[in-house]
């Protein structure tokens, strides 16, 4: 190689090196000047809505739910499930399936009426405030109960109806907890 070739490519290079941080330089300049252009922007924005007050933060609205031990619920059951007036029979399908990921479980094993009662409307009012879609609750089978018959499964059942938030629910498959539990949508 010659000391002409040499000099060409030092020459070369050079002038690749000037473009480069001309257009680095041309880069950044764009870059501030866009920058400058958004300040602009939000200065007039902000003068033209004037002065503004921070709202209170405000929180969902606390649902109290009356809920009735008398409210007869069998006509409302499908082969013991429930799907609120206007919801398609595939969503049953599809909470048998498991289409929706349980987000939470309410065990109201040993808890009396009154207990049970306040648990669930607890849980399910957490569920709205979490924006949690799909439930466990886990109502037992009734061993432990006189006679050993369940005795909050239909008032679960029937309690559930009552709650405005809920949109179907059924039966819970055996390793959720089959006849002893219910998988609740919430809508």
């Amino acid at each position: 190689m010659k000391l002409a070739d040499l000099q060409t490519i030092q020459a070369e290079l050079k002038e690749r090196l000037a473009r480069e941080a001309e257009q680095t330089r041309l880069a950044k300049e764009a870059a501030l000047q866009a920058k400058r252009n958004m300040a602009s922007s939000h200065d007039l924005f902000m003068r033209a809505i004037g002065k503004v007050t921070p709202l209170e933060s405000s929180s969902p609205a606390k649902t109290t739910y009356r809920l009735s031990d008398d409210f007869e619920v069998a006509h409302l059951l499908e082969n013991g499930n429930y799907r609120r007036a206007g919801v398609g029979v595939d969503v049953i399908k599809r909470l048998q399936r498991g289409d929706w990921r349980i987000q939470s479980a309410c065990d109201l094993h040993h808890l009396t009426s009154d207990e049970a009662r306040g648990v669930l409307a607890g849980h399910i009012q957490q569920g709205l405030h979490e924006g949690w879609r799909c439930i466990r609750v886990i109502h037992g089978q009734g061993y432990g109960s006189k006679g050993g018959t369940p005795v909050l499964k239909s008032k679960v059942q029937s309690w559930l109806v009552q709650m405005e938030a809920v949109t179907a629910f059924v039966q819970a498959k055996p390793e959720q907890g089959g006849a002893g539990a219910l998988v609740v949508l919430l809508g």
